[in-house]
């Protein structure tokens, strides 16, 4: 049995242009692969940037009510100290003059030693 083959001429310049399709395809294949990888970084990039934002006004907020708690706290230990002034304590027993001094100048100096 004979087996012939059909063979089939292909010219040269259409052999070079089908070489130079092949090798921009696999330059777009290349380019593609490039994009998604960049696009998968960016994607990364981008969620740790807004965990960080949210990291960041989380403690902006704890911040903030601890400013605030801080700002209460001193606004009613100057009222106490002026409460505490404002008694005459002539009239008193000096025991309770003397508490009363003590705790003026705990208020005033934050339970450290006072003055003499």
């Amino acid at each position: 049995m004979t087996v012939t083959s059909a063979l089939r001429l292909v010219p040269a310049d259409v052999l070079d242009d089908l070489r130079h399709r092949a090798a921009l395809g696999d330059a777009v294949q290349d380019v593609v692969r490039q994009t998604e990888l960049l696009s998968v970084h960016h994607a990364a990039t981008l969620y740790a940037l807004r965990t960080t934002t949210a990291r960041a006004d989380t403690a902006t907020a704890y911040l903030n009510a601890a400013t605030d708690d801080l700002t209460v706290f001193v606004l009613r230990r100057s009222q106490a100290v002026r409460l505490l002034d404002a008694i005459d304590t002539a009239e008193l027993p000096p025991a309770v003059a003397a508490q009363i001094r003590a705790a003026c100048d705990v208020l005033e100096h934050g339970g450290e030693e006072g003055p003499g």
